[in-house]
C-alpha cells in the first residue's frame, strides 16, 4: 500500500513544512486518481507514487517529489489548472 512515510524515508532530513507539502501532494494525487486503473489493473496512482519514491531516492527537494506526485493529475485525472 503506498504510503507518504516511505517517501519521507527514502529522502534526505526534511523541515515540517516540506513534509506537509509533500504529505498534501500525496492525498491530492491520490484523491484525483481515485478509480483509475492501468491496464494492468493496478491503481493509476501507483506510477506517480514511485515516481516520487525514484526522485526521494536521488534525494530531490521536496519541491520536485511534489511534482512527482502531481506530474499526471491535469493530464489523465481531468484536475484544471488555475
Amino acid at each position: 500500500m503506498e504510503d507518504t512515510k516511505e517517501i519521507i524515508n527514502l529522502t534526505t532530513p526534511l523541515s515540517r513544512k516540506e513534509k506537509k507539502l509533500i504529505l498534501s501532494a500525496f492525498d491530492f494525487a491520490k484523491k484525483a486518481h481515485s478509480g483509475q486503473k492501468r491496464f494492468s489493473g493496478d491503481p493509476y496512482f501507483i506510477h506517480s507514487y514511485e515516481t516520487a519514491k525514484i526522485l526521494a531516492r536521488l534525494k530531490m527537494s521536496s519541491k520536485i517529489i511534489t511534482a512527482g506526485l502531481l506530474h499526471d493529475v491535469i493530464e489523465d485525472a481531468g484536475v484544471k489548472e488555475k
